[in-house]
């Protein structure tokens, strides 16, 4: 009678588990997985969350992965004489969660403070810039106030820049930028008219409007004259160079 009854539990076993495990596997979308049992004993099932299995072989990076606590479940029976109480799991549960990096913003740069240069300073560097190359100081100062005010950050609507308004495409030798550079090449600059065409209203002409202005030949060459007069340039250079030697 023993014999059987223990038939009959294993042939009831054996229809309950292949309702729930075909060949020992779960399938990903299986919400409960068993261990493949051998003869009347205790089945170890173990319930999957539905929908967030991984399946066999997809690879889970663990550095990303939430593992996600099992429910394991002894079902009750009688131990095979045999059994050891151990058995094989292959089931996992895990919830993979991709997370983008979020873009690193791009740092916004910081603000940079325009330097504030010392009027005085820029006032005694021109002066000495003028005895450097021996040409008239105080009418050297005189020629930066009325082309800048003195200010290093000054730009013209005809693209002079700077405290000497300097063309930069005119003149690449120097940084406009820098005032002290500027001052020193305006320095030269002047120096070199003065010797050039014999006096301080000639090369401030020529510093002005353009030394080709004041050499014959030149297609941009004009009488000294017409220069001085308010028919050129809306009398700019004329009251440029009377502002500079005050007559």
């Amino acid at each position: 009678m023993k014999l059987l009854l223990r038939v009959a539990g294993a042939g009831l076993l054996g229809l309950a588990a292949s309702v729930f495990v075909l060949d020992g596997q779960a399938s990903a979308d299986d919400g409960r997985s068993c261990a493949r049992t051998n003869g009347f004993i205790p089945r170890l099932c173990i319930s999957l969350p539905l929908g967030t299995s991984v399946r066999r072989g997809a690879a889970v990076h663990m550095s990303s992965a939430v593992i996600q606590p099992v429910d394991v479940r002894i079902e009750s029976g009688e131990l095979a004489p045999d059994d050891t109480g151990a058995a094989t799991i292959q089931a996992a549960s895990a919830v993979v969660r991709y997370q983008a990096a979020e873009p690193e913003g791009a740092a916004e740069p910081a603000p940079v403070a325009a330097i504030v240069f010392d009027q005085a300073d820029l006032h005694a560097y021109a002066r000495a810039a003028a005895i450097r190359q021996g040409i008239d100081a105080n009418l050297f100062v005189r020629q930066i106030n009325a082309e800048s005010a003195f200010d290093p950050y000054a730009v013209s609507t005809a693209g002079a820049v700077g405290i000497a308004q300097i063309m930069p495409t005119m003149h690449p030798g120097v940084d406009p930028t820098d005032p002290y550079a500027s001052l020193d090449y305006a320095a030269r600059l002047m120096r070199g008219y003065i010797g050039h065409f014999g006096d301080w209203r000639r090369a401030l002409i020529a510093y002005n409007a353009g030394p080709g202005r004041l050499t014959p030949g030149n297609p941009h060459y004009l009488p000294l004259a017409t220069l001085l007069s308010d028919s050129f340039g809306g009398g700019e250079t004329k009251r440029y160079v009377a502002k500079i030697l005050g007559r």
